[in-house]
Formats: C-alpha cells, sequence, structure tokens
C-alpha cells in the first residue's frame, strides 16, 4: 500500500473516526497530562501546591469542555478530508487552551511567577497535535475491536446451534411438509373412497373415474409444483447475546509482541515536541543539541530493543516479558533525558530552572506513556485483525452450514414432489384407468372396488424414502401388478445389465423413476395400453428404452416437472 494510503486510511477511519471528540479520548490524555503538571509542579516551591492543583483542574475541565463541543458542533458535522483538517484544528485548539489556561490561572493565582506565552500556547497545541491523535486512534481501534468481538461471539454461537440443529430442523420442517401434503390428500381420497361405496350403476361410476382424474389436475399436480416452487430459509435464533467483553488476555500478549518497541513514531513525536521548545526557550549553542541527543538516544535505544529484545520475548513467559519491556522501557526514558540535560546544564536564563524538572521527570515519564500506548495500539491492530480474521471464517463456515441445510431441504421439498408427481399420481390415475376399463367390460365388480378403495388407502400416509429400493425386476413386476389388465407389460432385461445396475442404489432408484414417469406420462398423456421396457449394457452405458403404444410426443413439448 502506497504511504500515502496508509495515512489516510488511518487519518480517515481510525483516528478521525466517530470517537474521536469524545469523553474518553479526551480523559484519555487529560488524566496522564494532569498528573505530569502536578508531578512537575512549579509551585513546590511556594507553597501554593494545591493552588496549581485547582488550575490544572480547572484548565483541564474547561478545554474537555471546548473539545466535546467542537465535536458535536463542528467535526460531526463534516466528511472527508474536511474533517480530518477540522479535527486537527480542534486538537491543536484544546491544547492551546489548556496550556493557555494553565499559564493564566497559575500566574493570577501565584502558582507560578511568570508566564511564556509562546511555550504555553505553542508547546500545548504541539503536545495535543500529538497525543490527542494516539489517544483517538486507540479509543476508535479499542471501539471497532470490541464491535466485532461481539460480532465474532454472535456467529459462533449461530454456527455452534446452527450446527447442532441442522439435523432436528430438516427432519421438523419435512415432518410438517409431510403433515400438511398427507392432510390435504387424506381429505381427497377418503371423499372418492366414500363416492366408490355409494357406486351403483355406470353413470355413477364414469363421473367416479372423472372425479379421480380430476383430483389428479386439481389437487395432485398443484400440490407437487407448489413443493417445487417454495423456497425455504432457516433461521436459527439463538438466546439472546451478552455484550462480549474485551479479550483482555489476548490483547495483553498481543501487546508485548506484536511491536512493543517502535522506534520511528517515538522519534517523530518527540521531534514534534522537541521543536516547539527549542524554538520557545531559545537555549543558544550548545544548547540547541539537548533534543536531537534526546530524538536520537531514545530512537537507538528502542531500535536496539526492536532489534535484538523483540524476537526473544515469545520464548519469554508473560511476567517475565513485561517485566523486560518496562525495564527496557525506563533505560529508553532515563538515559536520553540525562544525556539531553549535559548541554543546558551550564546555562543561566530565566525559564531554566523548571527544564531541569521537565526534561529529567517529565520527559522519561511521558516517553514510557508514548511507548505504552503505542504498544497498545500495535497490539489492539493485531487484536482487530485477528478477530476479523476469525469472523471472516465463522461467516464462511456459517454461510456453508445454512448452503447445506438449504440444499438438504430443497431436495426434501423435491423429494416430496417427486413422489406426489410419480406415486400419488400413478394411484389415481390408475384407479381411474381399471375403473373405466371396468365400465367399458360392464365388470365392475365388488372386488375392483375394494382393490381400489385399497389403492387409495395405501397413499394416505405418504413417507418417501423410507423404502428400501427394490431391484429393478422386482419394481417391474410391480407396475404389471399396479396397473392391472389395463396395461400390458413386456420387460427384455439382460442379465450384465440388470447386474451392474444392482450394484449402485442411486442408478438402480433413478431407472426405477424414469420407468415409473414414462410408465404414467404413456397412460396419462398418450393413452396407452401396450409398454415394452428394455435394459442393455454397451461398455459402461447403461440403455434404458421405454417404448409405447400411445398418442406420439406433441411437436412442441412443453418440459413439466416429469421431463426434468
Amino acid at each position: 500500500m502506497h504511504p500515502f494510503s496508509r495515512l489516510e486510511l488511518l487519518l480517515k477511519e481510525r483516528t478521525f473516526a466517530e470517537r474521536a471528540f469524545s469523553v474518553s479520548t479526551y480523559l484519555t490524555v487529560a488524566i496522564p497530562g494532569g498528573f505530569l503538571a502536578l508531578v512537575a509542579d512549579p509551585a513546590r516551591g511556594s507553597g501554593a501546591f494545591f493552588n496549581w492543583l485547582g488550575v490544572v483542574t480547572i484548565a483541564s475541565l474547561v478545554a474537555g469542555i471546548f473539545f466535546v463541543l467542537f465535536g458535536r458542533l463542528i467535526f460531526s458535522k463534516l466528511q472527508g478530508w474536511a474533517r480530518v483538517s477540522a479535527g486537527l484544528i480542534g486538537f491543536a485548539l484544546t491544547g492551546s487552551i489548556r496550556g493557555g489556561l494553565l499559564g493564566v490561572f497559575g500566574f493570577q493565582s501565584g502558582a507560578i511567577d511568570q508566564i511564556n506565552w509562546q511555550f504555553r500556547l505553542g508547546g500545548g497545541a504541539i503536545v495535543a497535535l500529538v497525543m490527542l491523535p494516539l489517544a483517538a486512534t486507540l479509543i476508535n481501534d479499542y471501539s471497532n475491536f470490541r464491535t466485532r468481538l461481539r460480532e465474532l461471539a454472535a456467529n459462533q454461537q449461530h454456527l455452534a446451534e446452527l450446527t447442532t440443529n441442522a439435523k432436528t430442523e430438516l427432519q421438523a420442517k419435512r415432518s410438517l411438509v409431510l403433515g400438511e401434503v398427507n392432510a390435504r390428500l387424506g381429505e381427497v381420497i377418503s371423499e372418492i373412497s366414500r363416492e366408490i361405496g355409494k357406486g351403483r350403476s355406470a353413470a355413477a361410476y364414469k363421473k367416479l373415474a372423472s372425479k379421480l382424474l380430476n383430483a389428479v389436475e386439481t389437487v395432485v399436480r398443484p400440490l407437487s409444483k407448489e413443493l417445487l416452487a417454495k423456497s425455504w430459509e432457516s433461521k436459527t435464533v439463538g438466546a439472546e447475546l451478552r455484550p462480549s467483553r474485551l479479550n483482555v488476555k489476548t490483547w495483553f500478549v498481543s501487546v508485548t509482541l506484536t511491536q512493543p518497541f517502535r522506534p520511528l513514531p517515538v522519534a517523530l513525536i518527540w521531534s514534534a515536541i522537541g521543536a516547539s521548545t527549542i524554538s520557545a526557550l531559545q537555549p543558544g549553542w550548545p544548547g540547541v543539541l539537548a533534543y536531537p541527543l534526546f530524538v536520537g538516544s531514545t530512537w537507538a535505544f528502542l531500535a536496539i530493543g526492536e532489534r535484538y529484545l523483540a524476537p526473544r520475548l515469545n520464548s519469554l513467559a508473560i511476567g517475565p516479558r513485561v517485566a523486560v519491556i518496562m525495564a527496557w522501557y525506563l533505560i529508553v526514558a532515563i538515559i536520553p533525558a540525562v544525556l539531553s540535560w549535559l548541554p543546558l546544564a551550564d546555562i543561566e536564563r530565566p525559564g531554566f530552572e523548571a527544564l531541569a524538572l521537565t526534561l529529567l521527570v517529565l520527559d522519561p515519564v511521558a516517553t514510557i506513556l508514548i511507548c505504552v500506548t503505542l504498544a497498545m495500539l500495535a497490539g489492539l491492530k493485531s487484536e482487530r485483525l485477528r478477530v476479523l480474521n476469525e469472523n471472516l471464517l465463522v461467516n464462511k463456515q456459517l454461510s456453508w452450514e445454512l448452503a447445506a441445510l438449504s440444499t438438504q431441504l430443497r431436495a426434501v421439498r423435491k423429494e416430496i414432489s417427486r413422489s406426489i408427481h410419480s406415486d400419488v399420481q400413478a394411484v389415481f390415475i390408475a384407479c381411474a384407468v381399471k375403473l373405466q376399463a371396468a365400465i367399458d367390460a360392464g365388470k365392475v365388480t365388488p372386488d375392483l372396488l375394494r382393490e381400489l378403495v385399497s389403492n387409495l388407502n395405501s397413499i394416505g400416509e405418504l413417507n418417501p424414502g423410507e423404502k428400501p429400493t427394490p431391484s429393478l425386476a422386482s419394481a417391474l413386476e410391480e407396475f404389471q401388478t399396479f396397473w392391472g389388465d389395463s396395461v400390458s407389460f413386456q420387460f427384455n432385461l439382460e442379465a450384465e445389465a440388470q447386474r451392474v445396475v444392482g450394484l449402485n442404489q442411486v442408478v438402480r432408484a433413478t431407472l426405477i423413476e424414469l420407468c415409473s414417469e414414462a410408465v404414467l406420462n404413456a397412460v396419462k398423456h398418450g393413452n396407452a395400453s401396450r409398454i415394452e421396457i428394455s435394459l442393455t449394457l454397451e461398455g459402461d452405458v447403461v440403455h434404458l428404452v421405454v417404448k409405447n403404444n400411445g398418442k406420439a410426443l406433441a411437436k412442441n413439448l412443453i418440459k413439466g416437472g416429469g421431463m426434468r
């Protein structure tokens, strides 16, 4: 990624995001800043410590109020680079206000003896432009990490529930659909069965045969199409999730391993702050060497830590690892402070009295705070990326589980629809054909009527998929029995072809279904009375041929469920 693109990503998406001007962002800087101001108390010698404590508190409070109001009234209404520019201005003004108020209130209360406006306003603005973006990035990353962690926890729970309940949900929906289908079929079958029992005349029997065929068109076929047309969606509703707490342990591990020593950012930060200090104090030669010494030695010690210590931290337990990092932070903070004070020690000028305390106490503490903050940011970024990757993986697994379940649900609908289209429709049509043949022959007997009622009642509880797949020869013999004298069959099945088909249940079931559909369509659409089925094997190809003496297929054939 281009350096400018990285800067744009940092400023727009991580620094100047929604929480850049939040109370938490300000307090992240104001609390350590107030602590450092009290540690470097300029009123300690005059006995005005509590005056200075009040000055620090009031100045921080007023600057905080401005900070929040600026964020809500101006910053929040802008976007893009306009928001970034306004954010930088708001940060600088916040630092200037706090620094200026510290000088004014401190001077008026007697807590300090003189005011250096250039140092107070310029220094406050520079420090704010360094520390507030760090704090904003930290708070935004923290919030983003918590959000992604909650998403991950929710997705993990949904995935676990879906994986556990998929089969139960599938069976429940299958049972629900079967119950609905069986109820609708049962009503028609009961009605027709009652009609068969009442039939006495040829006209009544003809009406009954028409009713059987009409049931196919008005109930059976629409029901089959309806099942194929519907789509099932699986929605897994999990238990209410509590907000996930930040995973402090993994973040802490990342803080100590990702980038605990970052020389370049610290050097840049102290270069900016040092430039403002040198310009304000004008120490002269060789005092101008103070901050180059401070920045250079700080960078050197951090670079040594990054080069030689960081690769070995992974082999240490968490306790010793933290001890090593903090010990090195103390070295990085104290030695550069002492080195930078050497060129300034002999300078006698108003304002330099407090500089020793600033360099030897404030700057080392600030260095440690900056190093800790940068390490926390690096750890948060690493953890956020880890959680995003885990979220991506869980989402993929969730998508696959949902897709698999959806596919299974569609297969169940197709299975039930196919059973209705083939088995149920075949029973109705076969009953109608047998009854019509008996009417034409004048042989409507009680045995035939009982057979019709028995055949209809056999589909009263549709339960596809539970019967074992028979051999092809057995299935074709059942066709012969099922259609009775209304259709004559001739079977030519090669022994080797039967053997090969018998080895594979899926192939066998598919061929039986094809035969069933072909016979049904031949009788229903072609009025066929004679059907010939042959099965041959040529190499590794099985040939199934179904011939009939019915009407030929239409030229412009509309493909329906049977053709599919």
